[in-house]
């Protein structure tokens, strides 16, 4: 999955160089892509943790790619989940 993740990001690079995109996606793969971003092996997915409806940008530049936030949660503040 995470070699998938990897190869989907690098087809995305061109266009984000031009605009925003937003991938929707379950929790295994977006933090396989976060484990990519900071260069670390795909086994430091499961040493993190997302929450449900987090949100976590990646941004590319000339440099690479950065991490600019993960796990964001502000947007779900007021929004009662039944459990």
């Amino acid at each position: 999955m995470a070699g998938r993740v990897v190869s989907a990001l690098h087809d995305l690079i061109p266009e984000a160089a031009n605009t925003d995109i937003v991938v929707v996606s379950h929790v295994s793969p977006i933090k396989a892509a976060v484990s990519w971003v900071l260069g670390a092996g795909p086994e430091t997915a499961w040493r993190s943790h997302l929450d449900q409806a987090s949100i976590s940008r990646i941004t590319f530049s000339a440099r690479g790619a950065l991490l600019r936030s993960f796990n964001e949660t502000w947007h779900l503040a007021g929004i009662r989940a039944d459990t």
